[in-house]
């Protein structure tokens, strides 16, 4: 495609997928038109076909100083609305951009939006969509700051501007991506002003472990392949004992299952996959657990995976009871559709195995320890305190949450037991 020629934001694939387009020199991907058709090629072979999305009827009218409103923003999907607060990076001035990021070449002389974009103007282009097109979320992305302050605040003031421009009655329903601020209490504005789901882009793995694990991978035959991801910044309650169910997952069940050829379970925060294993692999279903699937694409097709114990990334936990809980819906559901979507495939016995050493191996351990505490209650006792020191991984800070979760997360089970039973009578309803 000729790099002067302006090009939508996205394509209509088959399916109803919509993907977003970028221009990337050195991509082996490449559109083109033959007998009044769209055709998506890779290294000149025909991969698909596809369309382009319909104009967003709020680009027919301008903002109150007279400027156009594509010059701000325009339409992801077929329904959210879509715009960068700053359409650049500063971290590619100083050498320091990603090397995937197609920023630079996306956005240019050529490209007819404002780099810098205003409050008031974005909440005149929110109030223009809101009015003429069908908006069922909101994206909101600020490019990035050096200093994660100024895009922190540059967010806010935004968000303030338009939060009652758009048809939630104050709600910012979608998400709005940022780094977060130097000081995190300031985070405390975004629930204040209603967003309902703020992310924040951070690299924060270990870069000694990440260099090891490129090395031992390089020269290996791989399908898939991770290490192991932690917690970090953990302050309340909760987030500890999510911890401890972090730990309970990453160094024992996702291990023990894979190395008895039994996993389908990958770490969804972060993992390498091979373009020769999985082309053409990937399934023609929506589903919430997609980390899962891969890991049921890799069983299913014998595909060679690797992991190991090098810790390559770090998360936040959720925060609060209602978080977690909302977690564990979102859990159930995917669950449920991996059951019904394997239903009729080898895969689904890995599906129950991973169902069951998640969600219910609770019951066993507890059955053991009232077998064991009929014969000696000493027996029961020691065997819950030794397991309490191991999830904690023996840091006496941590041994009450340790104690605590193997008390509590027992009903949280039972409440994603609920759930997963009604998500399965739904599915199997249809």
């Amino acid at each position: 495609m000729d790099k002067h020629r302006l090009t939508p934001t996205e394509v209509l694939l088959p399916g109803g997928i919509v993907s977003k387009l970028h221009i990337r020199p050195d991509s082996p991907l490449t559109i083109c038109k033959d007998n009044n058709k769209l055709y998506v090629k890779i290294d000149n072979e025909f991969l698909t076909e596809f369309m382009f999305l319909p104009r967003p009827n709020f680009w027919n009218y301008k903002t109150q100083s007279g400027m156009p409103t594509k010059k701000f923003a325009q339409m992801y999907g077929l329904n959210a609305l879509n715009f960068n607060i700053y359409s650049g990076c500063e971290f590619w001035n100083v050498g320091k951009g990603c090397k995937f990021c197609s920023v630079k070449n996306t956005v240019g002389k050529d490209n007819p939006i404002e780099v810098v974009k205003n409050a008031k103007e974005l909440a005149d282009v929110c109030e223009l969509a809101s009015k003429y097109d069908n908006l069922k979320y909101i994206i909101i992305t600020g490019g990035s700051h050096l200093n994660t302050d100024d895009e922190f605040n540059a967010h806010m003031e935004v968000i303030k501007a338009i939060r009652y421009k758009l048809p939630w009655n104050g709600l910012i329903k979608g998400n709005v991506s940022m780094m977060p601020p130097k000081d995190l209490t300031k985070l405390k504005a975004l629930y204040d002003n209603q967003v309902e789901n703020p992310s924040f882009n951070m690299e924060v793995w270990p870069k000694e472990n990440f260099e090891k694990f490129i090395k031992e991978i390089i020269n290996t035959d791989y399908a898939i392949a991770w290490g192991k991801v932690k917690t970090q910044n953990i302050v309340g309650f909760i987030p500890h004992l999510i911890k401890i169910d972090k730990n309970l997952s990453h160094d024992f069940i996702r291990p023990f299952l894979w190395k008895f050829n039994i996993g389908i379970s990958v770490p969804g925060q972060i993992f390498l996959i091979s373009k020769k294993y999985y082309l053409n692999k990937f399934h023609t279903i929506d589903t919430v657990y997609d980390d899962l699937t891969l890991g049921i694409i890799a069983k299913s097709n014998k595909m060679p995976v690797y992991f190991n114990n090098y810790i390559l990334g770090y998360e936040t936990p959720k925060g609060n009871f209602k978080d977690l809980l909302k977690q564990r819906r979102r859990w159930a559901k995917g669950l449920a559709e991996s059951i019904y979507n394997n239903r009729n495939s080898k895969s689904l016995k890995y599906v129950k195995i991973h169902g069951f050493m998640y969600h219910f191996l609770w019951i066993v351990y507890y059955l053991i320890i009232l077998f064991c505490s009929l014969i000696n209650y000493r027996i029961g006792i020691i065997i819950f305190l030794l397991t309490g020191l191991i999830l904690s991984e023996f840091k006496l800070k941590d041994l009450i949450y340790g104690y605590a979760y193997l008390l509590i997360f027992p009903i949280i089970h039972l409440f994603w037991l609920k759930s997963f039973i009604k998500n399965f009578k739904i599915l199997y309803k249809k």
